[in-house]
């Protein structure tokens, strides 16, 4: 009879002291299954976080007995780090210690963001329309010529004479605007596009472009020795004229890179994710032409890497231009109805 009342007791006890506990298990896993779910969405793309429902805590705690996966998953995870947590180091030093690596082959690859191929996309800016069609039937001739059939899109140019986004920034109820920042904010809404999509790098072209026979060989053969940079220009104005023929070397001979700025347009160039980021600061709101928003000396003051050296002669970008130029401002095209 002892022995029965004994195991009673023990029973009871064992009871008592479950339903006391059993609350905070309940905390912590309904705690850390948000957490999970937390750091889900910060996987998903941009805006869908509000797609995620929050759980039923009527029906978020499993039994304990057989935790489910989900949980045994929660269970295991750390605890979520404190506030401001990312302000302090994420592991204490000690002064004097060395670190070292473990043994493994270099992986002699750029994550995918920093990994840039300047033939990957590819962007023609151009009016929609009846007035940018006999630019964009130059384009087409001029990208078949060169073996880019298919291998390009346009752009829709910001109109001068009816966008209202370029109005609101130039302090105007409503267009026609200044055709030069109409085509400066065409450019810009390229690089936003790019910061959004997180292109390592894209390609841009204005639609009165010529370009050099084995166009798209020379840019290519140069992937592998483009340095860290804001922007390769395929063609350039030396002086601020435009060239309307090709060096009798241009598309023959390799293309060499050279760092400087030789001079204006944008008519053909490659621009990096970060060259979008530096030029969207600098060109927002819009207020000088595209080639101009390069200038830092002028243009940027203490709102564009406040720490770059601006004074005359500096350069403030990692500028970088071809040589021979295998891209050209088309005179013909020039003179067409429907420029940017």
């Amino acid at each position: 009879m002892r022995q029965v009342l004994g195991l009673l007791l023990v029973f009871g006890l064992g009871i008592l002291v479950g339903n006391f506990f059993q609350p905070q298990a309940k905390y912590a896993l309904l705690g850390s299954f948000l957490q999970i779910q937390d750091t889900v969405s910060l996987q998903m793309p941009r805006g869908s976080r509000t797609q995620f429902l929050q759980p039923d805590v009527s029906t978020a705690t499993p039994s304990l007995a057989t935790p489910s996966l989900a949980v045994q998953q929660a269970l295991t995870m750390p605890p979520p780090p404190p506030a401001h947590a990312e302000e302090r180091p994420t592991q204490l030093r000690v002064d004097g210690e060395f670190l070292k690596r473990d043994g493994r082959e270099v992986i002699l690859e750029l994550p995918p963001v920093l990994d840039c191929d300047p033939m990957k996309h590819l962007l023609v800016i151009n009016l929609e329309g009846d007035r940018g069609k006999a630019r964009r039937e130059h384009v087409k001739k001029e990208f078949e010529n060169a073996n880019l059939t298919g291998r390009f899109l346009f752009w829709s140019a910001a109109n001068a004479l009816t966008d209202q986004r370029l109005a609101n920034e130039t302090g105007k109820k409503k267009c026609p605007c200044d055709s030069k920042l109409s085509n400066s904010l065409s450019h810009r809404e390229i690089y936003e596009m790019m910061l959004y999509e997180r292109w390592p790098c894209a390609t841009i072209f204005e639609d009165d472009v010529r370009l050099a026979p084995n166009f798209s060989l020379r840019v290519a053969e140069t992937v592998g020795s483009i340095p860290p940079f804001d922007v390769i220009l395929w063609g350039h104005c030396p002086g601020g004229s435009k060239p309307r023929t090709f060096h009798k070397d241009a598309g023959q001979s390799p293309t060499t890179l050279s760092y400087g700025w030789p001079g204006s347009c944008l008519h053909a160039y490659t621009v990096s994710l970060q060259g979008a980021f530096t030029l969207t600061q600098a060109a927002t709101p819009v207020r000088v032409p595209a080639d101009g928003v390069m200038d830092g000396m002028h243009h940027w003051g203490n709102r564009v890497r406040p720490h770059i050296d601006k004074a005359r002669g500096k350069f403030t970008g990692s500028y970088w231009y071809a040589s021979p130029m295998i891209a050209i401002q088309g005179d013909e095209a020039d003179k067409m109805e429907g420029g940017s």
